[in-house]
């Protein structure tokens, strides 16, 4: 999802915190999303709250400042709706599922700020409700279990190069995201090139 379906289209306000920390911006995103924390949080491991605390710790935010911080952090994201239709439009020819690393409250800081993401998919999980992330393969087999599809019948879309492998290893097509136009595009060739082989 994240990087995907929800993207920072302005950086802005990222860029603008990493000054005002005395990081980078890479740093300040691996600090919220790559880091070892994060990880705990999207494995159901560690609760939202204390990853953030730890990254507040880490960044030393005032916890006067943690409010205005957290709704910063978020303000460059948009919700690709095209993308959504695009991907509801494959139905029901299609399967569709959701595999997302994701903390435990994202389906429902999603529901609140963009609408909700299950009208779009048959299965749409986040990692932390089930306590395994990408690339663990039984994540994978996971979705494809509840979708009902072999992994050779599964075309799987990330932004990240090591789920991709993963993806890859298991015997499904796995797309590359760069654009939205990319991916579509990728996507009908992978469903054209199906349906005639």
């Amino acid at each position: 999802m994240g990087g995907v379906l929800l993207r920072t289209i302005d950086p802005s306000p990222r860029e603008a915190l990493a000054r005002d920390y005395g990081v980078t911006t890479k740093e300040l995103f691996n600090i919220i999303f790559t880091s070892d924390s994060s990880q705990k949080a999207e494995s159901g491991n560690l609760s939202e709250e204390d990853h953030w605390n730890w990254a507040f710790e880490t960044l030393g935010v005032k916890v006067e400042d943690r409010a205005s911080f957290l709704s910063q952090w978020w303000a460059g994201d948009r919700m690709d709706y095209e993308l959504l239709a695009f991907i509801n439009n494959l139905r029901p020819a299609c399967k569709t599922g959701l595999l997302s690393n994701a903390w435990l409250s994202t389906r429902d800081n999603i529901a609140k700020h963009w609408g909700g993401l299950e009208q779009y998919f048959d299965v749409a999980v986040f990692s932390a409700e089930v306590k395994m992330r990408k690339p663990a393969p039984e994540f994978f087999h996971w979705l494809l279990d509840r979708l009902q599809v072999k992994p050779q019948e599964a075309i799987f879309v990330d932004d990240y190069g090591v789920n991709i492998e993963a993806a890859k290893a298991l015997g499904m097509v796995a797309i590359k995201f760069c654009s939205a136009d990319q991916a579509k595009q990728d996507i009908l060739d992978a469903l054209n090139h199906t349906s005639h082989s």
